[in-house]
């Protein structure tokens, strides 16, 4: 979306920001669903006071309102630090050096 590239074009231009960053894209990425895991457990364990109906309804809500921007932010920070990166790597690169 934010290139403007096609559904069928975007698994690639993904696997090209991500090429020689893999290990690094997964460890935000599993960081990410460790840090909701555990904003969520912290949230059961302080909503285990009220009524199980309350801490049901206001604990998921709370949860997905609170790790949901938090998700997308690191996704963005994280698209755009390998966006940079590349654009980086291309602007140094010698003219013709990618066309073989």
């Amino acid at each position: 979306m934010a290139e403007g590239c096609s559904p069928i074009r975007a698994p690639w231009r993904s696997r090209e920001l991500v090429r020689d960053s893999f290990w690094t894209v997964l460890l935000v990425a599993s960081l990410g669903v460790v840090l909701t895991e555990v904003i969520a457990g912290a949230v059961a364990a302080a909503l285990d006071a009220l009524p199980h109906d309350w801490a049901l309804i206001t604990g998921e809500y709370f949860v997905h309102v609170v790790t949901t921007p938090v998700l997308g932010m690191g996704t963005a920070v994280l698209y755009y630090a390998l966006l940079d990166r590349e654009r980086a790597r291309t602007r140094d690169e010698p003219a013709g050096a990618g066309s073989s």
